[in-house]
């Protein structure tokens, strides 16, 4: 095509040659006197219709450059060869530019390295406050971050750059957050779950329920029982995960909600009375939740468990592990085993080995 193009066969008359405007012509620069906050603009090119948006980001002439949406049958069967040589040209044109786009929104920027060092260079005044004793933690779920620090001097030094640079907002203090109740008291942080627990209850109709003093009845052990009567496995499923959302702050419960998710496939009546148990218990401790003290150690404490041959279908062995900064507790676990322990010794390696693979972890 492009022999036909450059080269014309003899006989065919010279058309005069299309003269092809610098990019600057075709594509006008934004003036100074813009704003710095976003905006858009329509602008309609000589070139067959073809409308481009224009999106201004601070005062820099590159962000003021038009970025095309090209969609399938944009080009016409009809249209000269120059004319989608032209075309084509001004789409490599945003295609070389493209990447230098500042990202509006932060997760978009955490995905690029280029955005990750600049940023890295822009919250360099953290580092001249920081000591031994100053701490800056930050978590990013989906389109929330949250960040605490020792000190309020340094929270500021991180959410004014972070609201300048994109388009965010301050909270606050949190209070809550998915479901969880957070306490902000001048001698600690306390979290509980008291309105989900509330709604669960009266979800299921245990709103005024007797409570119980203990998860499970004493010595009962749960099992299969292909002989029990079957239950409607979906509200059986229902409760279970009505439940297993209250471990985050109830670690308490985990063992007993644990146990009774065993035999979602085929649930019996026992399996009901039991996960009704557990109801009755939350009815009478709604306010439980977990306390850390402000004035505590940083030692790092751990304590492991294990029921030997526990689990009455397999024999297998459910490890039990808590982990504790001074007096907060940060991890907590209840796990089966993978295999049938010979001893309790055994049993017992098992659960202290996935314990000190927890602790490993933290401190790396």
């Amino acid at each position: 095509m492009f022999d036909k193009l450059l080269n014309p066969p003899p006989g065919v008359d010279h058309q005069d040659p299309e003269v092809i405007a610098p990019i600057d012509d075709v594509i006008p620069l934004v003036q100074d006197d813009s704003t710095g906050s976003p905006s858009s603009t329509m602008v309609d090119q000589d070139t067959p219709s073809l409308n481009i948006e224009v999106a201004y980001i601070r005062n820099d002439l590159l962000f003021g450059v038009p970025i095309p949406e090209v969609t399938s049958g944009q080009y016409s069967s009809t249209a000269p060869p120059q004319t989608i040589l032209h075309e084509q040209a001004l789409f490599c044109y945003y295609d070389a530019f493209l990447s230098s786009v500042e990202p509006k929104m932060y997760k978009d920027a955490l995905t690029q390295s280029c955005w990750i060092k600049a940023s890295k260079k822009s919250s360099m005044s953290l580092n001249d406050l920081r000591n031994d004793n100053d701490l800056l933690l930050v978590q990013i779920y989906v389109d929330d971050i949250i960040f605490a620090a020792s000190t309020p001097e340094l929270c500021d030094l991180f959410a004014n750059p972070m609201c300048l640079k994109f388009k965010m907002s301050m909270m606050g203090k949190i209070s809550f957050f998915l479901g969880l109740h957070i306490s902000q008291r001048p001698r600690g942080i306390f979290i509980n779950q008291s309105k989900y627990a509330l709604e669960s209850l009266k979800k299921n109709g245990f709103e005024s329920c007797d409570p119980v003093d203990t998860l499970l009845v004493e010595k009962s052990k749960l099992d299969e029982d292909k002989e029990g009567k079957a239950v409607d496995p979906s509200h059986y499923r229902g409760m279970i995960g009505t439940l297993l959302y209250l471990i985050a702050s109830r670690p308490d419960l985990q063992f007993a909600i644990c146990m009774c998710s065993w035999y979602q496939a085929r649930p019996i009546e026992k399996h009901v009375h039991t996960i009704k148990r557990i109801f009755r218990y939350l009815r009478g401790t709604i306010h439980r939740g977990l306390w850390y003290s402000k004035d505590s150690s940083v030692a790092l404490t751990a304590f492991a468990d294990a029921d030997h041959a526990g689990c009455q279908d397999t024999r297998r062995t459910t490890s039990g592990s808590v982990q504790f900064l001074g007096e907060r507790l940060i991890s907590w676990s209840s796990k089966r085993q993978k295999s049938a322990a010979i001893s309790s010794t055994e049993a017992e390696y098992i659960a202290l080995s996935g314990c000190c693979a927890q602790i490993l972890l933290m401190r790396s």
